[in-house]
């Protein structure tokens, strides 16, 4: 640092400028500079350099103050939600319920085995289906939207397929599904193509 600049002359303190302070520049040398040139008046401006006003201070600490006195002191064995918000919650429907059982509402079981000649049902869907004999499904008039399910043949078990109108092969009739195959058989979205994959 410079000291021949880090000096005050009484003639510099005696010019009756008003509004000055005495702050120091980048290196460190003493110099009088307008206050108003860094005081702000909101609370946003930043900067090592400025300085709030007396009522931008007095809103900072109104909002510090609020922020203290709006804490919540937990009392043992009291509750932290009041009962004003518990009386909110409890308007809430039976069916937003996290604790609901839902057992029935899942598949728990989900493979299916197959004996039997039969149309295919609604609780196939996404299941996997074994086959244990030789058999003949047929692909009824209605399925759901995107009905799926996986298939496995066993050894020595032959499935034959027939379908109702208005479905139809996507990719032409299939053959019979030999022994030992696995195959996805799909409904394609909301059309009628019906699709035997890996057959």
């Amino acid at each position: 640092m410079n000291t021949n600049h880090n000096r005050i002359k009484v003639a510099d303190l005696e010019t009756n400028g008003p509004d000055k302070i005495l702050t120091t520049n980048t290196t460190g040398e003493l110099k009088f500079s307008d206050l108003h040139s860094i005081l702000v008046n909101d609370l946003i401006t930043g900067g090592i350099s400025k300085a709030l006003t007396a009522e931008q201070g007095k809103v900072l600490k109104n909002l510090i103050d609020s922020l203290v006195t709006d804490k919540v002191d937990k009392i043992a064995g009291d509750r932290l939600i009041t009962a004003a918000e518990i009386t909110k919650l409890s308007g809430i429907q039976s069916g937003a319920e996290v604790n609901q059982d839902i057992s029935g509402k899942q598949d728990i079981v989900n493979q299916i085995e197959v004996d039997t000649n039969q149309t295919i049902p609604s609780s196939w869907l996404g299941k996997t289906v074994v086959f244990n004999t030789s058999c003949t499904i047929t692909v009824p008039a209605s399925l759901t939207e995107s009905f799926i399910f996986n298939g496995i043949t066993l050894p020595g078990v032959t499935v034959t397929w027939v379908i109702t109108a208005p479905h139809t092969w996507l990719f032409g009739t299939p053959s019979a599904t030999a022994e030992k195959q696995i195959f996805t058989f799909t409904k394609r979205g909301t059309t009628n193509s019906i699709l035997l994959l890996g057959v």
